[in-house]
């Protein structure tokens, strides 16, 4: 069942490059994202990196965060300075720093009148 897939318009080659893991996962999405328009991701796309990030997946966030304007769709993109992809979690000693800020964030969105 195919019906949520939204029909793109025009198809976009794939890169020449083999790529792996999450940077092949951000890279497709910004390939489909050109072809399709960005509209079913709009607002739902939160990304965090450091900008040292050891897998270079701050190089893809940029390509996506450039798709994603490029295409009218609203995202939020972070860059952590000099956090590499080993300690991006890590704030003030606490290794789940960035952990907890996320999951207060989704709290708050998932229930906006809770204390």
């Amino acid at each position: 069942m195919t019906d949520h897939v939204p029909e793109c318009k025009r198809r976009t080659p794939l890169p020449a490059a083999p790529l792996t893991g999450l940077l092949c996962s951000i890279m497709l999405l910004s390939l489909v994202l050109s072809a399709c328009g960005g509209a079913p991701s709009d607002g739902k796309i939160h990304l965090t990196v450091g900008t040292a990030d050891t897998f270079y997946l701050d190089g893809a966030a940029h390509r996506l965060e450039a798709t994603m304007a490029r295409v009218g769709a609203h995202a939020s993109f972070t860059y952590l300075p000099n956090k590499t992809h080993m300690d991006l979690y890590e704030r003030n000693g606490d290794k789940q720093a960035l952990t907890k800020d996320i999951a207060r964030a989704i709290y708050i969105v998932a229930r906006p009148h809770a204390r």
